[in-house]
């Protein structure tokens, strides 16, 4: 059930806020890759202290969501 609502989590979060624009030369969280290379594909996540972190796929910023859930306020 957690993974459920984890997931329904996921889908919904894009109806609410809008994603902010990756700042020029900023790099992937995970890999290191250039964020900006595809951006459709960019994702991000909102952290406690306010800052953004992104990565180049979503899957790579799943990990690290589920690596630093203490540390992110939203996906």
């Amino acid at each position: 059930m957690p993974y459920l609502l984890f997931i329904l989590m996921l889908w919904l979060a894009p109806a609410f806020s809008q994603p902010k624009e990756p700042p020029r030369g900023e790099r992937c969280v995970v890999c290191g890759m250039d964020v900006n290379m595809e951006p459709r594909l960019t994702a991000q996540v909102k952290l406690k202290d306010g800052s953004y972190k992104y990565a180049e796929s979503p899957k790579h910023i799943l990990k690290y969501y589920l690596e630093n859930r203490e540390k992110v306020a939203e996906l």
